[in-house]
Parts: C-alpha cells; structure tokens; sequence
C-alpha cells in the first residue's frame, strides 16, 4: 500500500486547526459581548457577527450560547490552578498559575465571573471541575466529603471575589496582596490539618 502525497497527510491537521481556532474565534467574541451585556441578553447573531462566522459555521462548533459559555470555562479551567493557594498543590511545584494571577494577565475571561445570573453556575462548574481532586486530597487528610466541599466553595469564592476586587491594582500591590492572603490561608490550612490528622 502506498503512503498518501504529504500534501494528502497535512489536509486533517490543517483542518483541525481551523476548526480550533474557529471555536477559539467564537469565544473570543463570545466574551467581549459578555463584557459589554448581560448573559441573558446575548444572541448567536451578535457572536457570530462579532467573530465574523455565519450562523451555520457558529452550529457546527455548539448548540447554543450555553455551550461557548461552557467552552469557555473549559479552557480557562484547563489552564489554571483554582485558587491562589491550592491545598493540592501545596505540597509540589505549580505547574500551572493560579487562577488569580491568570484572570489578571487574561483580562477577557473576567466578564465571566462580573455577570451576577453567571455566578452559581461558574463556580459549579468550576467545583466539578476542580472538585474531584481536591475533594481527594482533602478527604486523604482527615476531611469528611461534606467539609472537603465547603472549603473549596469558600476557597473558590474568596479567590475569585479577591481577584475582582483588586483587577485595577498594579502588579507590583497585587503580588504584596496575594503574598498576605497566601501567608494568612497556609498556616491556618495547616493547623487545620494538623487538627483533622490528630483526630
């Protein structure tokens, strides 16, 4: 059997390279409507105009506005770690920023998490997301499941809320601020688990 011409073999990657950026297009537009509107009020029309697609090209990518919102979360989830400081990256090397700092350098996500209907189901969808994991590691050390998902909430919630607050504060005091709120959580988290452990 004969190979296939190169050009033949480079056609699926240059395919799915449009595909990708395509859908990278679509939420890039998604999220600078997100920033200008409420959720809600957000039609495929107005995506597709701002990404410059046609509608059938926006419903070969998702089904409906819910899914580029979902998308989107995706892989911003997918490039961070959740909170400022994670109880499960504690122990090891931070491979991936935390969402704090990420949210900061990416601007263009942080409407996400400005439209108030949007925000019990980000932070859901950031807890199953994130959950599992961390749910582990904190059940390892003596959290019982209810415990593990309360934290991560609070955890959740106090990084995201902290971040917004403090959007417009040059780096240099955003760093001073998250080095504070790092050093406050930490021993606290430690003591804790010192006490779950000794139980």
């Amino acid at each position: 059997m004969s190979e296939l011409p190169a050009r033949q073999r480079e056609l699926p990657a240059q395919q799915a390279n449009c595909k990708i950026a395509t859908k990278d297009a679509i939420a890039q537009a998604f999220l600078e409507i997100l920033g200008e509107k409420d959720f809600s009020k957000i039609s495929v029309n107005e995506v597709c105009n701002r990404a410059g697609v046609h509608r059938t090209t926006f419903y070969l990518h998702f089904h409906r506005i819910d899914d580029v919102l979902l998308f989107a979360l995706d892989e911003l989830f997918s490039r961070v770690e959740i909170i400022c400081w994670d109880p499960v990256q504690h122990d090891g090397d931070h491979e991936k920023p935390p969402l704090c700092q990420y949210l900061r350098a990416h601007p263009d996500y942080c409407p996400i998490f400005f439209d108030p209907g949007l925000f019990r189901y980000v932070t859901g969808r950031a807890l199953s997301y994130f959950g599992p994991a961390t749910k582990k590691w904190l059940e390892q050390h003596g959290s019982d499941a209810s415990e593990s998902s309360t934290i991560l909430t609070y955890l959740l919630h106090g990084c995201i809320g902290v971040t917004l607050l403090n959007l417009s504060r040059p780096d240099d005091e955003w760093e001073t601020l998250r080095a504070t709120v790092d050093k406050t959580i930490s021993p606290r988290f430690d003591l804790w688990l010192e006490a779950r452990q000794m139980k």
